[in-house]
């Protein structure tokens, strides 16, 4: 092995091995604990790309889920990922209207239809909903994108002068149409609305509006108004494809004849298929003949071959299977590591690089064993993958949520301080953010820059408006964004960005509080301690008027609170030339902005250049990139077992130039990726 090089991850380099050890006097060390990975439910993100990719609908019914735990920074780490009662409720919701999209003849992705059979029975009257008094159903849809939909129905009324009756539509209890029924019960009337609808869940209702009940002695010359409904749908939107894509998708065969065990065959074909890819791995002959059974059941009761396979199709998407990551141990309570299944391994690399289920590509290449035999197949995959549109969720998810980039969207500056902050302005600072990180990731079509020159590159890409915000020169009105050069500005790297100046900054101003303690968190894994109890915090308005800096520097005479601010605000300070939406200024409270200051290391600088440059070197930094995609990609939180790992991959990080790729590649061969162990149970010695 030439001298440069490392040892291969997953091998303990010679250091870790005793004198003792090497010449055969002791015992063999224990293998390196991998770490163990809590069962995995998935998270929205990954519930919605994973139906996405599953059964191809742009329904995103996982928006309507509970939020998300966060630990260790990421939402992805299985051990907070808790089940509510209200997870269930909404599986079940989310369930029923994936599968009635799926089995729906036509092409609309929104196709709810309610008749008799699905109506409380006081309004039922033979084959038709009735209403013999103002009242209306309540429906509840998933709306999977905006536009217009088309609420239609079959109806009547029983009619008494000298109005007709009426059909009311409304969504979320606001009405949005009246329809006169004119016909009779012999004739219906056929009638179509169409009516706008934003994404999400609503609750759409029809029903009568216009009751009208006059008695006479003689029953013949009573006047009684009522409606009668043979069936209610709200589908769309209008302009959709009269063919379902989704269903062909699924329903990848039909029986030719009524024979049972044709149907059976076919059945085995569509669910073996559609459960193969939602639990990832292969399914049983035994599991098949379970799922069969449930359309077995529903065609026994009248239904179709299609519409019988619905309950077969919600076992599938409710199944614990489909909604977590399993990996099974041999002896759950055994801390002895083992290698996990090809199809574990499959699934854990795609959630990790595409956020959401391996694609038949993948699924194969576990079917042979060769993901986890074959170094050069699996390099070859994570190659393959990060080309992929798909990869765009390290961009989304894991680069996002390490820099808190979410916090932009909880920002509120001061509407009077600030007049030109405006909510397209927030949407082009997280833009910027998005291009500029982008290019350090390796994704398709992305320069793959170092990770160290996140905090250093002298470039941003800028909208003209963008530009007009910071004062510098961008691009042409017609030119909605560009990569412009930063030389010469006091702009460099993420840093200086309005996003990250924003979201660390109060309404009214700046923070280098919050900004030092952005950067120790995020990017130095060096989060600073808390604050002693019952020490104020806040700057308070009896201090000494002057800038921000200044009134900071009374603060920081205190004792008790001198250990904390010392480690923060230097950091802060360098980036205070900047308000707090991100313009440069020169002054504060009328004194000149003083951008100086000294690192607890004793390193100094005079300006957010200079800050810069001195973390872009600080070895923490390359470390908290290596723990936060480590972290990311494992779905677990590092322990003290993984210090090993840790020490390796930031040294396999900085002799690659900071380059992500090789980072994903070392931590995708690692031990701690292929590997787990159970969990001794309580009060085991292990």
């Amino acid at each position: 092995m030439p001298a440069q090089r490392r040892p291969r991850l997953g091998v303990l380099p010679l250091a870790f091995w005793s004198v003792g050890q090497l010449f055969g006097c002791d015992e063999p060390p224990a293998p390196p604990d991998p770490g163990r990975v809590t069962l995995h439910r998935l998270n929205r993100d990954e519930y919605n790309h994973t139906v996405r990719d599953l059964l191809g609908t742009s329904q995103r019914p996982a928006d309507q889920f509970p939020a998300d735990d966060v630990g260790y920074g990421f939402d992805n780490v299985a051990q907070v990922l808790s089940v509510s009662a209200t997870h269930v409720e909404r599986y079940l919701r989310a369930a029923e209207s994936l599968v009635d999209e799926v089995l729906r003849p036509d092409g609309f992705p929104l196709s709810k239809t309610l008749q008799v059979g699905d109506v409380e029975v006081r309004y039922r009257r033979r084959s038709h909903i009735f209403f013999t008094s103002n009242s209306t159903i309540p429906v509840r849809i998933e709306v999977p994108t905006a536009g217009s939909y088309t609420f239609g129905a079959l109806a009547f009324g029983e009619q008494a002068p000298p109005d007709p009756a009426a059909l009311v539509f409304a969504v979320d209890g606001v009405t949005v149409r009246t329809v006169p029924i004119t016909a009779v019960e012999s004739s219906p009337q056929q009638v179509q609305v169409e009516v706008p609808l934003t994404p999400g869940t609503h609750m759409v209702s029809f029903g009568f509006a216009n009751d009208h009940y006059l008695p006479d002695p003689d029953p013949k010359k009573t006047l009684d108004r009522n409606l009668g409904v043979l069936w209610f749908r709200v589908h769309g939107p209008v302009g959709a494809s009269p063919e379902n894509s989704l269903r062909r998708r699924v329903v990848v065969c039909s029986p030719a004849s009524a024979d049972l065990a044709e149907w059976q065959t076919c059945a085995d074909q569509i669910v073996g298929r559609l459960a193969r890819r939602a639990f990832r791995r292969p399914v049983t002959q035994e599991e098949i003949a379970a799922l069969r059974t449930l359309a077995e059941a529903s065609w026994q009761s009248g239904d179709d071959f299609v519409s019988g396979l619905r309950p077969s199709l919600l076992a599938i998407l409710l199944s614990p299977r489909f909604l977590y990551r399993v990996e099974q141990d041999a002896d759950p309570t055994s801390t002895t590591p083992h290698r996990l299944s090809d199809f574990e391994l499959a699934s854990r690399l795609s959630y990790f690089l595409w956020s959401t289920m391996p694609d038949d590509e993948l699924l194969r290449v576990a079917e042979q064993s060769s993901l986890s035999q074959d170094e050069s197949v699996l390099i070859r995959q994570v190659a393959r993958m990060l080309e992929d549109p798909k990869a765009e969720a390290l961009l989304t998810r894991f680069a996002s949520q390490w820099l808190q980039l979410g916090g932009l969207t909880d920002a509120a500056p001061d509407a009077k301080r600030f007049p030109g902050w405006s909510e397209p302005l927030r949407a082009e600072l997280q833009q910027e953010t998005q291009l500029f990180v982008r290019e350090f990731l390796p994704l398709s079509g992305s320069r793959e820059l170092g990770i160290q020159r996140l905090l250093t590159e002298p470039f941003s890409y800028l909208s003209p408006a963008l530009a007009k915000h910071y004062g510098i020169p961008g691009p042409a009105p017609d030119v909605p964004w560009e990569k412009t050069p930063l030389v010469g500005t006091p702009r460099q790297g993420l840093l200086t960005q309005g996003s990250v100046l924003t979201m660390t900054s109060y309404p009214g101003r700046t923070s280098p509080v919050k900004r030092g303690k952005w950067v120790l968190e995020q990017l130095l894994c060096s989060p600073p301690p808390p604050p002693p109890p019952g020490v104020a915090t806040d700057l308070a308005p009896t201090m000494t008027p002057g800038s921000v800096r200044q009134r900071l520097e009374e603060h920081r005479r205190k004792t008790e609170c001198a250990g904390c601010h010392r480690l923060m605000d230097p950091i802060g300070f360098g980036l205070e030339a900047f308000d707090a939406v991100g313009a440069f200024r020169q002054s504060d409270e009328g004194q000149a902005i003083d951008s100086s200051g000294e690192l607890p290391s004793g390193a100094t600088f005079t300006d957010s250049a200079g800050l810069a440059g001195l973390l872009a070197q600080d070895p923490r930094f390359l470390r908290c990139a290596v723990l936060k995609l480590f972290t990311y990609a494992t779905g677990r939180a590092p322990t003290d077992a993984d210090e090993h790992r840790i020490l390796a991959l930031t040294t396999t990080l900085g002799e690659h130039g900071g380059a992500l790729r090789q980072l994903i590649l070392a931590i995708t061969a690692s031990d701690a990726f292929h590997s787990r162990r159970g969990e001794p149970e309580e009060g085991a010695v292990p």
